[in-house]
């Protein structure tokens, strides 16, 4: 990651989070924001887009690496219209 960009951090566990943030703002790599959201509920999800852009306006790169089966395609499941929105 290079210094100055602004990363997003979403997880069930802030204290990982807050670990996360803590080391690569000692390592001068990146100013972190901290999420913590339960990616098996749904609300959950649309309340951490929306404050994701809400801070940044943007989402220019989206990983999603989350332990959660989906039985379902991204671009065929319902939630193929946009990340908590319509």
């Amino acid at each position: 990651m290079k210094s100055g960009r602004r990363w997003p951090w979403s997880g069930r566990d802030r204290s990982k989070l807050e670990q996360t943030r803590a080391a690569l703002s000692e390592a001068g790599r990146a100013a972190a924001v901290v999420l913590p959201c339960d990616v098996a509920d749904r609300r959950a999800v649309d309340a951490m887009a929306k404050q994701v852009l809400d801070a940044f306006g943007t989402i220019d790169v989206l990983v999603c690496n989350a332990g959660h089966e989906c039985p379902e395609t991204v671009s065929r499941g319902p939630r193929s219209r946009g990340l908590g929105r319509d």
